[in-house]
């Protein structure tokens, strides 16, 4: 994801107005996705953005209910 976001972040704009202005550059993909694809970059930034967050809520309930085991402990 960070190669995506740094290309999204630096070079994406420019390669995007080119292709828009005739730059010849086949756009097919043998998924369904492109890197040009404008809608499947934000949705795949948001979901790391959701995984992320999910991750940390998850690791979250398990340091607090250790948090509360240590001071029930004392």
């Amino acid at each position: 994801m960070r190669k995506l976001s740094a290309f999204y972040d630096r070079e994406y704009l420019e390669l995007h107005q080119a292709i828009e202005n005739g730059l010849p550059v086949c756009l097919h993909t043998e998924g369904e996705y492109s890197v040009m694809s404008e809608d499947a970059l934000w949705e795949a930034f948001g979901e790391q953005y959701e995984l992320a967050w999910g991750w940390m809520r998850a690791a979250m309930k398990v340091l607090d209910r250790h948090g509360e085991h240590s001071q029930n402990d004392g």
